[in-house]
């Protein structure tokens, strides 16, 4: 009686783990080769503090850090020379920037004039891919951040470019052939310059982001 138990259990048991096996199988990625670009991109920029015309008062000595959560969808992408077909990449991560005051006054910080200019940042974002096969995510990793304006079709908005002084290693899908370190990503903020200005009037925690030039994000 106990061995035939324990053959029915056998063979009970046996199905669930070719069933287990069969998930793993389907929904294990694989680490795509190449490079890949997309044309479009938009999203969210989400501060930790939120940014204004007035910003925030760091005191001699003090410290400040200021981490931008990225929330992105990348459309009109493709791998370099065909092959796998991409739907598009969903992208999230954060940009930290830390501020050390080193002066003797007071200065400002979490200011929207405070997008402009080059910076140091530790950025890491990963893009998850919709495509014809499972493939693993890319991640990115920054060293800096670019910020500008730029006029598009006779308006001013605010630009932001990461990789802009070049990439650090990345892992996963589309690593180029140097590990990643000339991943870039841009885009611009969907308010004009002077809409922004006129709403960081009153503290704002996010900001609205879009495809500033093509290709928008490239993974390489």
């Amino acid at each position: 009686m106990i061995r035939k138990i324990l053959m029915v259990a056998a063979v009970t048991i046996m199905p669930i783990g070719a069933v287990v096996a069969t998930g793993s199988m389907a929904y294990a990625g694989v680490n795509e080769t190449g490079t890949a670009t997309c044309g479009a991109t938009t999203g969210t920029l989400t501060f930790s503090t939120p940014i204004s015309n007035a910003g925030v008062s760091l005191a001699p000595g003090g410290t400040f850090t200021q981490t931008t959560t990225v929330k992105a969808t990348l459309s009109k992408c493709a791998r370099v020379g065909g092959g796998i077909t991409l739907t598009k990449g969903t992208v999230f991560g954060t940009v930290k920037q830390v501020t050390h005051n080193t002066g003797t006054k007071s200065e400002k910080v979490a200011t929207c004039a405070g997008l402009t200019g080059s910076n140091p940042v530790t950025a890491k974002l990963s893009t998850t891919w919709t495509a014809s096969s499972a493939i693993n995510p890319t991640v990115s990793n920054f060293a800096s951040v670019k910020g500008g304006i730029a006029t598009v079709s006779g308006q001013s908005y605010g630009t932001f470019t990461l990789g802009a002084t070049g990439s650090l290693a990345g892992s996963g899908s589309f690593l180029g052939t140097n590990t990643g370190k000339t991943d870039k990503s841009n885009a611009r903020t969907v308010l004009t310059v002077s809409k922004l200005v006129t709403a960081c009037a009153k503290p704002q925690k996010t900001i609205a982001i879009t495809t500033w030039t093509t290709p928008s994000a490239t993974f390489a």
